[in-house]
């Protein structure tokens, strides 16, 4: 068995599309989206840490990602945002990991973002 079947969930990263505005906090926001990357990865559920049960308590999700490296993939950046093709949903990626493994990216992301 290859393990291909580990690899089931088809997945879009975003990133930022310039120009951006700023919102009442200062915060630069960007005024919309342009796909930069698909690909198909694995969802690995978190469990233990205080900011992951605070986001819990939050109504939010923290998952981590595993997908294939490649150009695309070393390309993603904290800030980009994460979608499942499957039904739409987004979600904000927290952490990108490309030195771990070489074979592998690992991001931290955090959603359901509406």
């Amino acid at each position: 068995m290859s393990g291909a079947d580990k690899w089931r969930r088809r997945l879009a990263f975003d990133a930022p599309a310039a120009p951006t505005t700023r919102n009442a906090f200062g915060e630069d926001v960007p005024d919309g989206w342009t796909e930069s990357h698909v690909t198909r990865g694995d969802l690995i559920y978190q469990a233990g840490s205080e900011a992951i049960a605070a986001a819990r308590y939050a109504g939010r999700q923290v998952l981590k990602v595993k997908i294939r490296t490649g150009t695309g993939a070393r390309a993603i950046k904290v800030g980009w945002r994460m979608r499942l093709l499957a039904n739409g949903t987004t979600w904000d990626v927290k952490e990108v990991d490309a030195i771990t493994q070489r074979a592998f990216v690992f991001l931290v992301i955090e959603g359901p973002v509406s």
